[in-house]
């Protein structure tokens, strides 16, 4: 209703509603329209015109009982009643009228106008929806009227809007409202120019359009439009208030969630995409316009535009990974090339969710694009790190393989010739310098040997052979052989093996006897009037892994601190203390990267002065036991009178032919706690042959003048007589002839290697019937495996520097007529070198 202030039929009737965009209408008791509003006439959808006096009931249903409304409400003297009637229109529009007695125009009503329900017109299942949808608009609208009269300062105001500015019961609205206490209403940054609008409009006729924050009781703000017009004379403005607060809030959220999704794409570098399957635009935010160099205003792209920033050779991947999306409802995740002219861009990443309808149909593909150029740049950069670290790792491991083979192709003949001069007529002064020149000479294999081991670890080029053995009699042999070097130190060396300790493993056999030999190598070394204890047991780790844990424990000098932090380092034998004691400081650093490379860890306890543990782990797979070798019978595997090496370094094990071992014991179970002899007696082995004995003819396939010399020695002292090849291709002509025993081949040589003339001959065989053992005699350490030999048909093999009894031995199984031909001629060079 309109309460307080004044208004007159004149001010009314001379058109002040008129311009108003909200739906009015003033009405007389007899239902006639003496004003409308341009809102009314558009609601209603008919020229204003025809809305004045009786014209507007043409428009509407049961006109006659609309005027007995108006009669009925000024017979009866309402303020305010409302009714609806049905509009004369195809859609079945029904309005509501609000109507309200004007106080200085009796029987005269002041009518606003609302929408109301269409659902008489509608399928019933479309009406709840409707309802809802109406009940959300006209929620939400919250519009109210004023008029103000310049010559009395006052307000007149309709309910909602007075509610709008002073919310409360009736008695509120009955309270005079004054120009001042409305104005006063307003943020104080809002009055003047509310003031100066309404001025504006009274004086120049100019429209009152503004937006203004209103105080509420309580002190809430409410943001409103106000919109008005002058009547006539120009002393009262006719107006209206629109609240915009929720408005205005829901625009406020809405921007903050912009904002903050637009922060977001900024921080993660993604762009957002949104397409609607079917439609030929999508939905692409700023920040992928601006990863596809797209200038496009607004955010509805082409697809086709987005297509062509694909690159021609991904399109076709895109679209099946897309189609893969669409029918099998699979997340697409892809990384493509694109094209972005004046751009870095090269790589995008698309990820996407499907969104489906009521039906579950897919309906649209909502996504994300990222920019991963720099990504795959560091990826391509790591792969060629990679690949020229792994190019310069091998050139490493070729350059040692190349050394070491040309290194030990000497060696051959150093120590061949001084193991030849050893056993002739020399004198006892003589005797002594021999010995030393062939030990130094096995000193310097044994340095050659530590580097060949470090860069296979390093190239990780190192492959593990499993075999079953016991870990018991590894270890008994391991202490026997350091046996005399202990009793020269006056040392105690004994082992102990764990009550759990099984009989049988599964692991690198040679391998952990290295790290054995090492580690009590080096306790013998640095213990003087000691004692030297080697432990061995099994646990289980926590993975549930098998692990053998084995302690060397010395009363030697022990470690200090500071060279504790470096032990394991390779070289790091010439930086420590420990210097004087020679060595490469190779030993502890190969142990360490073997125990890794097994399973297991390696380290160590150790007090300057009192003594040192070293322990390591490797892992095992239990194996069923093999029948129980008596202690001592490593000595069958390879010629036992080796004279016993020199103490060894530091950190380098001993690499003896074979474990020296004493006699044989009877047979059972091994004791729990052995003790190594200080000097066991050596079992004979085959040595020269007697005068005129022949023990068999052999073919050598040598190419390199100073090893011809040493082998053909060796097997003319062996009793065997001998053809010599500096090939391959002639070692293949020579067999095809026949007449030989066995033949010794080595590997690298010109026109056809060892290997290839090995493959040929037994070629040959198959067509024959007949075989020939073919040993094989090799330098190149690194890349010759018992594997490839193996496959290649070859019998055995010998790795120079070749010793006379390790020749010996290897002889007397395959090429000795001695020995009955139906006898299993089994490898010892193989099992000493696996070992």
């Amino acid at each position: 209703m309109y309460d307080h202030g004044s208004t007159n039929g004149s001010d009314a009737a001379s058109g002040g509603i008129a311009v108003l965009p909200n739906p009015i209408l003033l009405i007389n008791q007899r239902g006639m329209v003496l004003d409308a509003s341009q809102g009314a006439a558009g609601m209603l959808r008919v020229p204003r015109e025809e809305l004045l006096q009786g014209g507007w009931l043409r428009f509407l249903k049961d006109a006659p009982a609309i005027t007995r409304h108006f009669a009925d409400a000024a017979e009866r003297g309402l303020t305010a009643f409302e009714f609806e009637a049905e509009c004369l229109r195809a859609d079945g529009l029904r309005v509501g009228f609000d109507c309200v007695s004007l106080p200085d125009m009796p029987d005269h009503f002041g009518v606003t106008l609302a929408e109301g329900s269409r659902d008489r017109h509608l399928p019933a299942s479309y009406r709840g929806k409707y309802d809802r949808f109406l009940e959300k608009v006209e929620g939400g609208r919250a519009e109210g009227y004023w008029m103000y009269d310049a010559v009395e300062n006052t307000i007149a105001w309709s309910n909602t809007a007075f509610d709008l500015l002073q919310p409360g019961g009736p008695a509120d609205r009955d309270a005079v409202i004054t120009g001042e206490h409305a104005h006063g209403r307003f943020h104080q940054d809002d009055r003047d120019r509310l003031i100066e609008a309404v001025v504006a409009c009274l004086d120049k006729g100019e429209p009152v359009q503004c937006q203004g924050r209103l105080l509420r009781q309580g002190g809430a703000i409410r943001h409103i439009s106000i919109r008005g017009q002058r009547n006539g004379d120009g002393t009262k403005v006719f107006g209206v208030f629109s609240d915009l607060t929720e408005n205005l809030n829901a625009a406020i959220l809405a921007r903050e969630i912009e904002d903050r999704l637009n922060l977001v794409q900024d921080a993660s570098r993604h762009g957002v995409w949104d397409w609607h399957i079917g439609r030929e635009e999508m939905f692409c935010s700023d920040h992928m316009k601006r990863i596809l160099g797209m200038t496009t205003r607004g955010n509805g792209v082409a697809i086709a535009q987005v297509m062509d920033t694909i690159h021609p050779d991904d399109v076709e991947l895109y679209r099946e990974k897309l189609r893969a999306c669409l029918t099998l409802g699979e997340p697409l995740s892809i990384e493509l090339r694109v094209n972005v002219p004046d751009s870095a861009v090269e790589w995008v990443e698309i990820k996407t969710a499907l969104g489906r309808g009521p039906d579950g149909q897919p309906v649209r593909i909502v996504g994300t694009v990222s920019d991963i150029t720099r990504r795959r740049r560091t990826e391509t950069d790591l792969r060629t790190a990679q690949a020229e670290a792994e190019d310069a790792s091998n050139a490493k491991s070729e350059f040692v393989a190349t050394v070491s083979h040309e290194l030990r192709t000497p060696l051959n003949g150093i120590i061949g010739m001084l193991e030849l001069l050893s056993q002739g007529n020399l004198t006892t002064e003589q005797q002594p310098l021999a010995d030393t020149a062939a030990d130094s000479a096995r000193g310097l294999l044994a340095i050659l040997d530590d580097l060949l081991d470090l860069s296979k670890l390093g190239a990780d080029r190192l492959e593990l052979s499993p075999e079953t053995f016991d870990p018991a009699e590894l270890a008994r042999g391991v202490t026997r052989l350091f046996g005399p070097a202990a009793g020269k130190q006056h040392v105690s060396l004994t082992f102990e093996a764990g009550e759990n300790l099984p009989h049988a493993v599964s692991t690198d056999r040679g391998r952990l006897r290295q790290i054995i030999s090492n580690l009590v190598g080096n306790a013998v070394k640095f213990t003087r009037d000691g004692t030297v204890t080697v432990s061995m047991m099994s646990e289980t780790a926590a993975d549930g892994r098998h692990m053998l844990r084995c302690r060397v424990t010395d009363t030697g000098i022990g470690i200090d601190g500071e060279t504790l932090n470096t032990l394991f380092e390779p070289y790091s034998q010439g930086r420590s203390s420990f210097a004087e004691f020679g060595g490469t400081g190779l030993g502890l650093a190969i142990c360490k990267r073997l125990a890794e490379r097994m399973g297991g860890e390696i380290g160590v306890d150790s007090t300057q002065g009192q003594g040192s543990t070293f322990w390591f782990t490797v892992a095992y797979e239990p194996a069923k036991p093999a029948s129980r070798s008596v202690p001592g019978s490593e000595a069958c595997a390879a010629p036992a009178d080796v004279p016993v090496p020199p103490a060894p370094t530091v950190d380098r094990p001993a690499r003896p032919a074979a474990e020296a071992a004493p006699a044989p014991a009877a047979s059972g179970p091994a004791p729990e706690k052995t003790t190594a002899a200080a000097g066991s007696a050596p079992a004979a082995a085959p040595g020269p042959a007697p005068e005129g004995t022949h023990r068999g003819h052999l073919l050598i396939a040598e190419d390199n003048h100073v090893n011809q010399r040493v082998i053909t020695a060796m097997v003319s002292r062996l009793g065997y007589s001998y053809d010599i090849v500096p090939d391959g291709a002639e070692a293949v002509e020579a067999a095809r002839k026949g007449g030989y025993d066995a033949v010794l081949m080595d590997v690298q040589m010109p026109r056809i290697d060892g290997v290839m003339a090995t493959r040929l001959i037994r070629e040959e065989e198959r067509d024959t019937g007949a075989h020939v053992p073919i040993i094989a005699i090799t330098a190149h350490a690194m890349r010759g495996t018992r594997e490839e030999y193996l496959a290649a048909g070859m019998s055995d093999f010998l790795p120079k520097p070749i010793s006379v009894k390790a020749l010996a031995v290897t002889l007397q199984k395959f090429a000795s007529r001695a020995e009955s031909d139906g006898e299993e001629k089994k490898s010892t060079a193989f099992a000493a070198h696996s070992a």
